[in-house]
C-alpha cells in the first residue's frame, strides 16, 4: 500500500485525502485501483501511453488484446 501510495502520489497529491475519506465498505486497495485506473486513462487521452501486448491481435468481439502503461 504504501509503495502504491508513493508512486500515485506526484500525480494525484490527494491520494492520501481519498484513502483517509474512502466510503464505508471501501477497501484502501479500492481507493488505489481507482487512482491507477485514472492515472492509466489521463495518458491515454494525452498520448502518453505505452501499450504492451501484440497491437494486431483482437478478441471473438474486435477489442484489442493489450495494456495500456
Amino acid at each position: 500500500v504504501d509503495e502504491r501510495i508513493a508512486r500515485l502520489a506526484p500525480h494525484f497529491p490527494d491520494v492520501m485525502a481519498a484513502v483517509a475519506a474512502r466510503p464505508r465498505g471501501a477497501a484502501v486497495d479500492d481507493v488505489l485501483d481507482a487512482f491507477a485506473a485514472a492515472w492509466t486513462a489521463r495518458r491515454i487521452a494525452t498520448g502518453h501511453a505505452q501499450w504492451l501486448g501484440d497491437m494486431t491481435a483482437r478478441d471473438p468481439r474486435g477489442l484489442r488484446l493489450t495494456i495500456a502503461v
